[in-house]
């Protein structure tokens, strides 16, 4: 059976929520825990594939992929795709695969970030702070 899970960036304290999704409702914003919720922001919140890397890895949506090759590295993001109904990834060059033609249970695939912690890099780079709240 699949496990639903969601991962968001916790606008409290700065890390990483996992847990059940409750979106907007009276009460908070989106949120997101087990015992207890954590409001997140809501472009952060990803959505577990059901697929592990070879080392244990969970991958979410808006995961940025590294696959290391003998002749070279090829990044892949990690997205739904709403025509196809499936979890996709979008290459380097603007193809379109489905998750499940990686070999992302190899020793040659790891999550090497997410599309998230890049643009809170960024953000941090442009006006030296980066936190959301």
């Amino acid at each position: 059976m699949r496990d639903y899970k969601f991962r968001g960036w916790s606008t409290w304290n700065d890390r990483w929520i996992y847990g059940s999704l409750i979106k907007k409702n009276f009460a908070m914003d989106n949120a997101i825990g087990v015992n207890g919720f954590d409001p997140v922001a809501e472009e952060s919140i990803g959505e577990y594939t059901g697929c592990q890397t070879g080392d244990g890895t969970e991958i979410y949506e808006g995961d940025i992929l590294q696959e290391s090759g003998d002749l070279e590295t090829r990044y892949y993001t990690v997205r739904w795709d709403e025509n196809e109904a499936m979890w996709c990834v979008d290459d380097e060059d603007g193809y379109t695969h489905p998750l499940c033609d990686l070999p992302i249970e190899s020793c040659m695939m790891t999550v090497i970030g997410n599309l998230w912690e890049r643009k809170m890099e960024r953000r941090r780079k442009d006006d030296g702070y980066g936190r959301i709240g």
